[in-house]
């Protein structure tokens, strides 16, 4: 997935999830602006990569989360990305 977004300023939870549970999440502060938001998942032998970046606009820094998941069992999952607003 890849998506352009327009933020407002402010606090955001920025985290991932993989069949319904969170895998990685921080809160993080973003100033106002025009974002890159990627969502990627690889899949390897027996486990997937899942790569979130959030590009900013010039003059601050990338933010990503970049884990590993390894599915219990066959089937479908559910997997993605979220920015929760703390305002």
């Amino acid at each position: 997935m890849n998506r352009d977004i327009d933020l407002a300023a402010g606090n955001y939870r920025f985290a991932q999830t993989n069949a319904g549970s969170i895998s990685a999440s921080r809160t993080i502060w973003l100033k106002a602006g025009n974002y890159g938001w990627q969502d990627c998942l690889e899949p390897y032998d027996g486990y997937y990569k899942h790569l979130t970046f959030l590009v900013p606009p010039v003059g601050s820094l990338m933010v990503s989360h970049n884990t590993t998941w390894t599915p219990g069992t066959d089937g479908n999952y559910t997997w993605g990305s979220y920015l929760n607003p703390f305002f």
